[in-house]
């Protein structure tokens, strides 16, 4: 079995699955039946010497008992080869299996990136074509419809692997039953891998031990301290004022687009990295919160995707960025397709007033540019509120108009923009958020960040869309 796949029930990575191992497999099985053939060979040594000492040959009961017990201690050694052999034979038809589901696997993640879709570690599939309103809908359900085929794949290299592992470990067992006359190993005999006391575990003790109430609430104003400076921006240029176009060019594009703003959070959350680390942490209290909190995440991982995804990130205490899918959120966010499509309109119908001033005779492409507007995800969609909220958008691209063909006719444009979200990912003292029916605290999420449990990180996405009239 893999020594990645075995240390963690885990859903595999993409890098687990290109990356499998099967050299261990190989190697024992090379191993195991070395061992039975030398056993074998020293085993039949031993019996000729008994046989015939120094090639002098003996007789007498001394001889009989010498030979009966090695007779005894071949057989056993014969049969032990024999198991060695069959786990050897396991892990060779195994190394077969795994080539045939990582193979599967592979194949798969290709066919999801032909299709156009860009596959990340946990094999979340990312639609690279830019998206258009009449195909969102099919390319969302292509996206997912990849990701669970790929998955499935990674579960059956999983389980192909659980199972050689447990084909082995049953020969291991029957090896071990299989002793020489008198031959004892310690307890009743069994492998054991932990002790047989019974101990409780630190979850245990800790409630036992729990005598202090959970951590305080922070007084409104009171954290950050003032003047903490706010962490998690990313770079970028300027945008082009309320109107969100620039100069126009002549012609169909754009020699090249431009890159979004330089973005800013709103608000300092439990203040980034000024702040990371700097408190004590209470135990137990804060390690009861904690569980709870992971027992949470647990609950919410199949329901609601998005929240588990962002959250078991923000406990991974790396404070890297993470990028969303910003066309499931297109796609799953009425209120915020709503309001992109609505900008998009805008921002074609003011490019069309533009050259229609400028007394443009020919196509005439604007760069767009605009700057980061706010959005709140509705309370009703439980998984992308509890994994964003709040957050800001921007559109960045060009929109072309072009000049009716016949007098009088009717001025169109056509606008293709990618769709820029960024947010932090933090949380604000003296607020509650109930998360699966469990009433977890800004203010207990947020201690995490300051004992450094966790740490605060951005998130940001890109998408393309497309409008025109």
């Amino acid at each position: 079995m893999s020594p990645a796949a075995s240390a963690s029930d885990a859903a595999l990575t993409r890098s687990q699955v290109e990356n499998w191992d099967f050299a261990h497999l190989d190697a024992a099985a090379a191993r195991w039946r070395a061992s039975a053939a030398e056993s074998d060979e020293l085993f039949e040594q031993h019996r000729q010497s008994v046989s015939a000492p120094g090639g002098t040959d003996w007789q007498g009961s001394a001889k009989d008992a010498a030979w009966e017990r090695v007779s005894a201690d071949t057989t056993v050694v014969g049969r032990q080869g024999e198991v060695l052999v069959a786990a050897a034979d396991i892990a060779v038809a195994g190394v077969g299996d795994l080539r045939v589901a990582q193979r599967a696997a592979l194949e798969a993640i290709i066919e999801a990136e032909t299709d156009g879709f860009r596959v990340a570690e946990d094999f979340r599939s990312t639609d690279t074509r830019r998206i258009d309103v009449s195909t969102m809908s099919a390319r969302y359900m292509a996206a997912a419809e990849h990701t669970e085929n790929m998955r499935w794949h990674a579960e059956q290299l999983l389980a192909t692997d659980k199972l050689i592992a447990q084909r082995i470990s049953a020969k291991a067992a029957e090896l071990d039953s299989i002793r020489f006359d008198g031959e004892t190993r310690g307890g009743d005999g069994s492998v054991q891998f932990v002790n047989n006391e019974e101990e409780k575990s630190p979850k245990d003790e800790a409630m036992e031990r729990v005598a202090e109430p959970r951590s305080e609430v922070a007084e409104p104003g009171t954290w950050p301290p003032t003047g903490t400076p706010v962490s998690g921006g990313t770079p970028g240029g300027e945008h082009y004022g309320p109107s969100g176009l620039g100069p126009p060019v002549p012609g169909e594009s754009l020699p090249e687009r431009p890159k979004p703003p330089a973005w800013t959070p709103k608000d300092v959350g439990s203040g980034g990295d000024a702040t990371f680390g700097t408190w004590e942490s209470r135990l137990p209290s804060d390690q009861l919160d904690k569980w709870e909190i992971d027992a949470v995440r647990e609950g919410i991982a199949s329901v609601w995707p998005e929240a588990e995804r962002n959250m078991s990130h923000y406990f991974g205490v790396s404070g890297a960025p993470l990028e969303q899918d910003v066309g499931k959120m297109l796609n799953d966010l009425p209120t915020f397709r709503e309001a992109v499509d609505t900008r998009m309109q805008d921002l074609g119908a003011r490019a069309i007033s533009q050259a229609q001033a400028s007394g443009a005779t020919g196509p005439l492409t604007f760069p767009v540019n605009t700057d980061w507007i706010g959005n709140q995800i509705p309370q009703s969609d439980r998984n992308w509120y509890l994994a964003i909220g709040s957050f800001d958008y921007n559109l960045g691209g060009e929109v072309t108009v072009y000049p009716p063909a016949q007098p009088g006719g009717q001025w169109t444009y056509s606008m293709d923009a990618d769709l820029n979200m960024r947010d932090r990912y933090n949380w604000d003292v003296q607020k509650a958020t109930p998360i699966a029916g469990v009433p977890i605290s800004d203010n207990q999420l947020g201690r995490f960040h300051m004992i450094g449990w966790a740490k605060e990180f951005t998130m940001y996405g890109s998408t393309g869309v497309h409008s025109g009239n």
